[in-house]
């Protein structure tokens, strides 16, 4: 699912090379969200290959892709022209706030965050069915 977050990147790279982003929210800068896209084929096929590791990588692969989240998040906030700015590089993050770039803080970024936490969810879910099922001597 998290896949999608490849295109996205490469869709601002594209949006950086005709100068409508700053070069600070592309993996040129300081967005390195695409490899919470790049890495969810291969954390599936472990998760299927490897099932000693179900646990600790489903935790640790979606702990990552949430720091991800947050720090393009974050980067994204401190490049807009307000008085947070920290990157004054140009452009100013000014193209989220035009149809049809508004999809991406209002919608994907929000998907993403909802399929880390139902992720996390589901884990802890199995946890606490696999904690009951030994506690009750099965």
């Amino acid at each position: 699912f998290q896949s999608f977050r490849v295109g996205v990147e490469l869709f601002l790279w594209l949006l950086f090379m005709v100068a409508l982003v700053p070069v600070q929210m592309t993996f040129e800068g300081r967005n390195w969200d695409i490899l919470t896209g790049l890495s969810a084929p291969l954390v599936v096929w472990l998760w299927v290959r490897k099932p000693q590791w179900q646990r600790p990588l489903v935790l640790f692969w979606n702990l990552a892709g949430l720091a991800l989240l947050v720090n393009i998040v974050g980067i994204s906030i401190l490049s807009m022209p307000t008085a947070f700015q920290v990157f004054t590089n140009a452009p100013s993050n000014t193209f989220v706030a035009s149809f049809p770039f508004v999809w991406l803080p209002s919608f994907l970024v929000p998907l993403a965050l909802l399929g880390h936490c139902l992720s996390l969810r589901q884990w802890a879910l199995q946890g606490k069915t696999a904690r009951s099922f030994i506690a009750e001597g099965a």
